[in-house]
Order: structure tokens, then sequence, then C-alpha cells
């Protein structure tokens, strides 16, 4: 969809269907995958749904329900059922003296 010259939303459908952005300064992109994907541009807003999964820097969130503010670089996750999970990894860094916390 798109407002006068501009894009508004971007609907994409898949099985499934991927996002990537380059982040600014960053090396590793954010990456989200699910069968909708929803785009809101005035929102800055990524919406991933049905397996829904987004990563960054080898951490991961899975679930059914996925937002993912773009400016605030903050991921939302819900089940989407009651007895639903939401996956969250993140790996453990090395800590200055080598070892891992």
């Amino acid at each position: 969809h798109s407002v006068g010259e501009g894009v508004d939303t971007i609907i994409a459908k898949g099985a499934p269907a991927f996002f990537t952005q380059k982040q600014k300064g960053e090396q590793a992109p954010v990456t989200a995958s699910g069968k909708i994907i929803e785009y809101y541009k005035a929102k800055e807003l990524i919406h991933i749904r049905q397996q829904a999964a987004i990563e960054q820097n080898s951490s991961t969130v899975k679930s059914e329900d996925i937002q993912y503010y773009i400016n605030e670089r903050i991921v939302k996750a819900n089940s989407g059922k009651q007895s639903g999970r939401v996956e969250v990894v993140i790996p453990a860094r090395p800590n200055n003296k080598g070892k891992v916390d």
C-alpha cells in the first residue's frame, strides 16, 4: 500500500516470508521470518505472525506473534495461544578474561 509516492504498508505472505534490515552502525542485520510479515512505515513496526522468528547477533525470539519496533529495537512476543510458548535464545558472551559469563 502506498501514500502519494511513498510506501506506507507492506504485507508479505509466504511459507515462510522473510524480512532483512541492516541496522545503522551495526554489523549484523535483523532478520525475520513468518507466514505473514507486515511492515508499517508510520509506526516503524514489523509485525510477524504464524511461525514467527526474529534474529540478530545470534539472539533469537520465536513465537506465533512478534512485534518489532524498529527505532527502539524492542521485540514483543506473544504465544498466540493459551498453551503456546515463546522461545528466547541469547548466547553467552565471553567476559574480559576470555571466560563465558
